[in-house]
């Protein structure tokens, strides 16, 4: 199950406390173990890691969720002009001649033209694969979240 946006924050404060808490447990301990201090540091900063990719693949899957709501709303138009980007937040108004070939930049200065419909289809296959990569990474960080409890338990089976 994927997490949602704001349980992130809950589960980051959570790891945050927690790893506090736990290095504080054993610290106070006369003979403090060096290893596991170094396993829950090491486990807090994988999920830290891990939550920030969550986070940008969030807004890459809301980014591209737009931009197919934008190209379907493109195509059902009748509208003969539109405002057009040339960045930070400049626009232009421009004549549609031809909504039946896009040109897309696939990088190191290539164009391809594209009809909407393969735009459309490419921008759903890229929505699908980080939606995918969004369940493996909240997987991820489910097992360091098991792994993180399983420290708790063996601090209170030595206290």
């Amino acid at each position: 199950m994927a997490l949602a946006p704001k349980n992130n924050f809950i589960f980051s404060f959570f790891f945050s406390i927690l790893s506090k808490v736990l290095k504080a447990s054993y610290i106070k301990k006369k003979d403090m173990n060096q290893e596991k201090i170094m396993a829950i540091a090491e486990i807090e900063r994988v999920a830290r890691e891990l939550e920030e990719n969550l986070q940008l693949i969030e807004m890459q899957i809301e980014e591209l969720t737009a931009f197919n709501n934008s190209l379907e709303f493109l195509m059902k138009s009748k509208d003969k002009e539109m405002l057009s980007s040339i960045g930070k937040m400049v626009y232009i108004k421009t004549a549609i001649e031809d909504k039946k070939r896009l040109f897309i930049d696939v990088g190191a200065g290539v164009v391809v033209k594209k009809t909407p419909e393969e735009t459309i289809e490419i921008v759903k296959e890229q929505i699908l694969r980080l939606q995918e990569a969004r369940v493996q990474i909240s997987s991820q960080l489910e097992i360091y979240r098991g792994k993180l409890q399983e420290f708790i338990e063996e601090i209170r089976r030595e206290n």
